[in-house]
């Protein structure tokens, strides 16, 4: 928008705040500043949608800084127009711009990069300690601008570890060692039948280190830097490695971790790659080792993506308190699979699936598997997408089971429960579901059992948690809403009963009832929020939620709706599910 701004205006504007300025393009504007009493030429370069974005500023003569924190620098000067370096503008996310007075953006961009300059050319103690804890960024500085993925799957180790590193695509490569983190059936985890395309090794560096300065040769910083920190078993181990290298592979890869803080750790890497296969011998060993030759090696550092639990829950927003949880999900279909889903999402360690079912076309379009599982059973359907979606998560079938009353019919019942952390009952079936709920319920130990339902016609959705150490059950539900008597009508529900909920397209046998994916997605988060709730110690007793919607379509379908749809206004609120006349529970307080 250039349009919208003058450069000149703008250079007038700081000229008048005291800024010289040395050079006044319309791409851009030269400043210099004196820091500590050193001149420093800042470039401030417009990109196209100056005023809307904030200009970017580069540090002149970078190379002349040495190690900097917080500015980038050109990885091939000869190549280059300028020496400069960018300077990094921080966090620019949410980030409201006051476009309308072009001169205030510049300064505010300005003063931002200054202060930035300040802090670590006033102080060498500041910078040394920034330039370690962004170590990866510096890192990246190093490396070629490609789009190939080096994909580290490991946890950070106390000890080295040797690597096989999988060409899975042109572009991604995968780092693993001889006990895989990740499920069998992850999309990133290779094949069994899979060859590795090189070896390598996995070095964790315990002692926050520098990065390679600018233009500095990394073997150089690994021989001057690297091996110094690391222990004398650790050398002779990797000396061992090198010496017994072979020229099948060509490539050696280096994966590296290293401290930059308490809890924080920087992943990057480097292959070595000799000049000719046909010329290897056992004097051209990967030089990682003291008094290694270098010649015939070059070396080209990647960054590295790093996968494991303790970088991708964090980095998804997941707490990691279900990482160990097993919970039993009964009901594969719509409900049950979104279910699913969203506990992977949240990090659960195991799932358990019950489903006598095969997944079809009628399910397409309200089921989270896609259409190349048609005709698969849904539990199997089921562990392969979820499996190869999140890689930490592990999934069973339990085929021995075709629907929620034979689970209820197992012998010694507690046994069988006791091996799960919670069960998630999204069956349809009322009736089975009150029989298990009456049977669980005189367990004496057991594990929190929720149920989740929705109504057709886009009228709501529910979820029941029952706590298996306080009061409530699903029975509780289950009274008249007038005189309070037992009833086989479920108070929670926003549909009356004894109507003819179900549709049909082309005559008998054809029956389903109309709701909507988005319907689905509303309970699953229901229920998935209980989840969460229930080990971040927000639900503590049993409780019932709903969630509410606008009943059009049931209205035009000539439904009636309940009193309780008509008075509700707790959307989305956990409320106390116990009713003091249960006859299942037992509960002795009233609603």
């Amino acid at each position: 928008m250039r349009d919208l701004f003058r450069t000149e205006s703008i250079a007038n504007y700081l000229r008048s705040k005291g800024f010289e300025t040395l050079d006044v393009t319309e791409e851009h504007i030269t400043i210099q500043y004196n820091i500590d009493d050193v001149k420093v030429g800042i470039k401030g370069v417009f990109s196209t949608r100056f005023p809307f974005e904030l200009p970017s500023f580069y540090l002149i003569n970078r190379l002349g800084y040495g190690q900097l924190a917080h500015v980038s620098w050109t990885r091939n000067p000869e190549l280059a127009e300028d020496d400069v370096g960018s300077i990094c503008e921080g966090v620019t996310i949410s980030r409201s711009v006051n476009y309308e007075f072009p001169e205030l953006v510049f300064e505010y961009a300005l003063e931002s990069a200054i202060r930035t300059l300040t802090r670590v050319l006033s102080s060498d103690d500041i910078n040394r300690a920034e330039v370690k804890s962004e170590f990866a960024g510096h890192w990246r500085f190093h490396c070629s601008t490609n789009t190939v993925r080096h994909i580290a799957s490991m946890g950070a180790g106390e000890k080295p570890l040797k690597l096989s590193v999988y060409k899975l695509r042109s572009n991604v490569f995968s780092y693993t060692t001889s006990d895989p983190i990740v499920n069998e059936g992850y999309g990133l985890q290779p094949g069994k039948k899979d060859k590795p395309d090189h070896k390598g090794l996995y070095i964790p560096i315990k002692t926050p280190i520098l990065p390679p300065a600018p233009q500095q040769c990394i073997l150089a910083w690994w021989h001057d830097t690297v091996l110094p920190v690391l222990s004398d078993d650790v050398r002779l181990f990797l000396a061992d490695v090198c010496k017994k290298h072979t020229s099948k592979y060509q490539i050696f890869s280096v994966i590296l971790s290293v401290t930059i803080g308490k809890g924080r750790l920087a992943w990057v890497g480097f292959n070595l790659t000799y000049k000719s296969r046909m010329s290897y011998n056992r004097k051209n060993q990967p030089p990682l080792f003291s008094g290694a030759s270098l010649s015939g090696w070059s070396v080209k550092p990647f960054p590295v993506q790093v996968h494991n639990q303790d970088y991708l829950l964090p980095r998804g927003g997941v707490s990691g308190e279900l990482s160990t949880e097993k919970i039993l999900v009964v009901g594969c279909g719509s409900l049950g699979g979104e279910i699913a889903r969203q506990l992977g999402y949240s990090g659960v360690g195991q799932l358990d699936l019950v489903d006598f079912d095969s997944f079809e076309a009628d399910n397409i379009y309200r089921h989270v598997l896609p259409s190349t599982y048609i005709g698969i059973d849904k539990c199997f359907a089921l562990k392969r997408h979820l499996e190869n979606q999140f890689p930490y998560l592990v999934v069973e079938t339990l085929n021995q089971f075709k629907d929620l009353r034979e689970i209820s019919r197992v012998e010694k019942l507690e046994t069988f429960l006791s091996q799960y952390d919670g069960v998630i009952v999204a069956t349809g079936d009322v009736t089975q579901e009150r029989y298990f709920n009456e049977v669980v319920s005189q367990l004496k130990n057991k594990p929190w059992v929720i149920y989740a339902w929705l109504e057709g016609y886009g009228v709501g959705g529910h979820s029941v948690f029952v706590n298996p150490e306080g009061r409530g059950c699903l029975a509780c539900l289950f009274r008249d809403s007038e005189s309070g008597e037992q009833s086989l009508s479920n108070i929670q529900n926003f549909l009356s009963i004894n109507q003819d909920f179900a549709v049909d397209l082309s005559g008998c046998g054809t029956h389903f009832l109309p709701y909507g994916y988005t319907d689905v997605i509303e309970t699953a988060t229901l229920t998935t929020r209980i989840v969460e709730g229930i080990y971040n110690g927000s639900i503590g007793t049993s409780v019932r939620v709903s969630w509410k919607g606008n009943g059009r379509e049931a209205k035009e379908a000539g439904l009636k709706m309940t009193g309780r749809w008509k008075r509700f206004k707790q959307d989305r609120y956990p409320i106390p599910l116990v009713w003091s006349e249960c006859v299942t529970c037992g509960s002795s307080d009233d609603l």
